[in-house]
Parts: C-alpha cells; sequence; structure tokens
C-alpha cells in the first residue's frame, strides 16, 4: 500500500502477520491469511493485539497460538515499551495482552523486536538499558565512555535471550473475553 508495512511473521499454514503504519505515525498489526495461493485482503487485529496507544513488530508463533506484542501506553508497564503477549484460542477469538513481567521489561527500558527460536525454546529481543545506577561512575572520563560503547547496558539496543518456558505459565493469567 501507500503506507509502510515491515516485521512480517509467517505461521505454519502461510498466514502473514505484519506491522502498517498510518499517516498519523500509529502502527497497527494486521494478519493476511493465504488462501488458493494467494493472500487474501489483510484484516486488522482486534484490540487485544493493537493495544495501548501504538504498537508494531509483533511475532506469531508458527503454529498461531500466541502474538509477542511491543506496546507503548499500556497501563501495567514497566518501561517505555514494554513486550506483552496475548494467545489465540481455536476459534480465532484473542486474549487480554499479559506483560512479559521484569524478567524481560525493565523500568525506562523500551524493546520493539522478538522472536522465537525454531525449536520453541528461546526468547530473543530488544531491549534498550542503561548501566545501572549503582554502576555509574561519580565522574565520567573519556576511557569509561570508550569502555562503555562496545558494552551491553550502555543505553544503545542490545539483543538478549531466556528460556521461552515462562510462556506457557503466563496463559494461565490470560483473560479471555
Amino acid at each position: 500500500t501507500e503506507s509502510d508495512e515491515f516485521f512480517p511473521s509467517l505461521t505454519n499454514d502461510g498466514t502473514l502477520y505484519f506491522t502498517r503504519s498510518s499517516p498519523s505515525g500509529v502502527h497497527n498489526i494486521f494478519r493476511s491469511k493465504w488462501i488458493d495461493r494467494n493472500y487474501a485482503e489483510p484484516e486488522k487485529l482486534p484490540k487485544q493485539i493493537n493495544c495501548g496507544r501504538n504498537r508494531f513488530n509483533a511475532f506469531v508463533s508458527p503454529d498461531e497460538r500466541f502474538v509477542i506484542v511491543p506496546a507503548v501506553g499500556m497501563e501495567n508497564t514497566y518501561g517505555r515499551v514494554d513486550y506483552y503477549i496475548v494467545f489465540r484460542k481455536a476459534d480465532d477469538s484473542w486474549s487480554e495482552p499479559v506483560n512479559l513481567g521484569a524478567i524481560i521489561n525493565t523500568p525506562g527500558s523500551g524493546g520493539w523486536s522478538a522472536t522465537i527460536s525454531p525449536d520453541g525454546k528461546w526468547l530473543f529481543f530488544m531491549s534498550v538499558r542503561g548501566l545501572p545506577q549503582e554502576s555509574q561512575p561519580t565522574q565520567l572520563t573519556a576511557d569509561f565512555l570508550k569502555e562503555m560503547q562496545a558494552k551491553p547496558q550502555n543505553g544503545n539496543a542490545d539483543i538478549y535471550w531466556v528460556s521461552s518456558a515462562f510462556l506457557k505459565d503466563l496463559q494461565q493469567k490470560a483473560a479471555w473475553r
């Protein structure tokens, strides 16, 4: 379209999930089902996935059981942009978003890209985290800044990974509409 579309995520049956931006700068998550060797007209997903004031870069599990959504403007947030998981039932209804918690989301941080390893065992995610207050020097020096430039938690985006086992427990917390 004339809008920007990005961050595609495919399911086992070929359904395509992606982000589409609007002229106002708000991003929404859409999906297009693979039907008769063609993609159907994209449909904007419900408010459970298009949660908060803005969202983007949603990852859908290959079996389409859940979507991980980075969202801005949610009430139960740890940072600026938090990761949420939304579960899908067989009837295509969706749970309310569940915050992935303090393991993934940290105060003052932001993240906007997640994925699960092909074997389903690992969650990889991007996060912008600063150096913890207790580790900051009392006086900044050129040597300290040079050293920090190549380290994680320097205020730039880093990639982290954790076991994805905790995601199954979050399904118990999901509220179904």
